[in-house]
This record gives structure tokens, sequence and C-alpha cells, in this order.
């Protein structure tokens, strides 16, 4: 048993990066709390309007094949959710906790994905503080406690941003391993998901090409009159545009997304992040004290 409990601990080091046993079983107990706190009651509350707009179009989903509301009207708003509640309710039959269940799931799986993001980008320490926030914000536990997109897209989001970073990075081990690829069709994968779950994920292209040309302005910069780094360039291009028909296809609108951005004054609206400040704010300050605590002991 001891053998076995070894191998899953070296296991879950080498999927998460690291190799301090401690900082493993830690980042299991937050997953653990993660979980009961998103899951506490799940179906007690009744659906709000949102919530049942997208339980309305899963069950027709799950039922008829086609996201259908009575009147006809097919929704194909933010499919991959659609999708996934349908699933869900297929397996839990129809009711607010298997509608919510989905979100639960995501929500969970952002504590592990924001350690090894914090791990890659900066270090252990940083990763569990990150990984702590991740596990008890009100902002997250709520989210992942609704039948709807929002959960989903911010896993498929900064997925995607970390397997591109990974694509991205001049990192030795990457080129020798041959991951390259792997993280490329990995980055694919998950922008696919962050669209498919809200009209946002395109904002990543805007993320993407900028990152990409500045991280690698260097070798740009010599290959620029190569005609096979000309034709992978090309190729890429013609990829992206492929890309944003395939998902205006499949229900996205990428001209919707830049008009409403540029339309909607909540944009502009102070008072929106002012309320989210003060709501970060208020949960920083829960971990003031304990911090202050653990600073003496660990100094």
């Amino acid at each position: 048993m001891r053998y076995i409990s070894g191998n899953a601990l070296r296991c879950a080091a080498k999927i998460i990066g690291k190799t301090d046993t401690t900082s493993i079983l830690f980042l299991l107990f937050l997953v653990i709390c993660g979980f009961l706190l998103r899951i506490y009651h799940l179906g007690a509350p009744s659906f709000w309007l949102d919530e049942a707009i997208t339980a309305n179009a899963a069950a027709a989903l799950a039922a008829h094949g086609t996201p259908a509301f009575p009147s006809g009207f097919i929704y194909i708003r933010s499919i991959l959710n659609t999708f996934f509640i349908a699933l869900s309710f297929m397996i839990f039959d129809v009711s607010e906790f298997s509608a919510r269940f989905p979100s639960v799931i995501f929500g969970t799986l952002m504590i592990p994905l924001v350690y090894r993001m914090g791990a890659r980008l900066g270090n252990r320490k940083i990763a569990l503080i990150a990984a702590l926030f991740t596990t008890f914000s009100v902002i997250e536990i709520a989210w992942s406690r609704q039948a709807r997109m929002y959960q989903q897209l911010q896993f498929f989001y900064l997925a995607s941003i970390y397997f591109f970073y990974e694509f991205s990075s001049n990192d030795p081990a990457i080129n020798i391993k041959n991951r390259r690829y792997l993280y490329l069709l990995l980055t694919i994968l998950f922008f696919i998901g962050a669209v498919l779950s809200h009209e946002f994920g395109y904002v990543l292209i805007l993320v993407f090409i900028p990152y990409f040309l500045i991280a690698n302005f260097d070798v740009i910069k010599k290959r620029w009159k190569d005609y096979i780094a000309v034709k992978y360039f090309i190729g890429l291009v013609f990829f992206i545009l492929f890309l944003v028909l395939f998902l205006k296809f499949m229900g996205s609108d990428f001209p919707h997304v830049i008009s409403y951005v540029y339309e909607n004054i909540w944009l502009q609206d102070d008072g929106y992040f002012e309320a989210y400040l003060k709501n970060l704010t208020a949960e920083f300050s829960v971990f003031f004290l304990p911090g202050n605590i653990w600073s003496a002991v660990v100094h």
C-alpha cells in the first residue's frame, strides 16, 4: 500500500511539475476543500433567470438532440457548456444539482491549473498562494455553483494560455523531447473549448499573436526571408481564418464580439471595476492576520 501511495505521489508530482511531497499533499488538500465548498448544498437554490435559459436548452439537447426552446428557437450560444450540462442531465437526471455540476468540476480543476501556472511562471510558494486564493475565493466559489458557462470559460481560457506559453517557450527541454507540437495541439483544443464556451475566448487571438511575435522576435528577424518560415507563416494565417470561420459555423460570432466590446458602456463604468476591487480587498484581508503569523513563524 505504501508503495502504491508513493507511486501515486510521484505521478502527481510529475504532472504538477514539482517533486516536493508536502506541496503535493497541500495541493490535494486544497482541491478537496475547493470541491467540498463548491458542491455543498449545490441543488438547494432554485434556478435564476440565466440558469433557467441554459438548463432548458440543455434539457432539450439531452432529450431531443437539439438545444431548442418550446418556441422553436435554437439556443446555440455557449454550445459546449450546454453540451456538458446535457451530459450531466443524462447521468444524474434533470435537476439544479446536475445542471450546476459541470461548473463544480471546472471550478475545482482551476485549483491545480493555477498552481501549475504559478509554479511555471514563478515558484512553488507563489503557486501554493495562488492556489489557496483560488480555493477560497468567493467569486470562484460563486461561479462554480452556477449553471452557466463562465467557470468553464475561465478554465479553457487559462489552460490555453498555459499551453501556448509552453509552446512559445525556448526551453531546450521542450525542443529535445519534441513536445512543442503537443503543446500547440493542446493550445488549439483548449482555445476551441474557450470559444465554444463563450465568445470572449476570441480575445485569445489578440493574446497569442503579439506574444508569439515578441517571444520569438530574434528567430523571426533571422529567418524572415527563409522560404520555409514564410510558408509556415502564411499557413498559420490561413489556419486562423479557417478556425474563425469554423467556430462561426459552430455558433460563435467574432464580429459580434468586436462590436459588443466597442459599443457597450459598462466596460467604461468605473463602478464595475471599483466593486470588483473592493471585493478582492475584502477577500485578501481575510488572509492578512494568518499571513503575518505564518511569516513570523517562518522567519
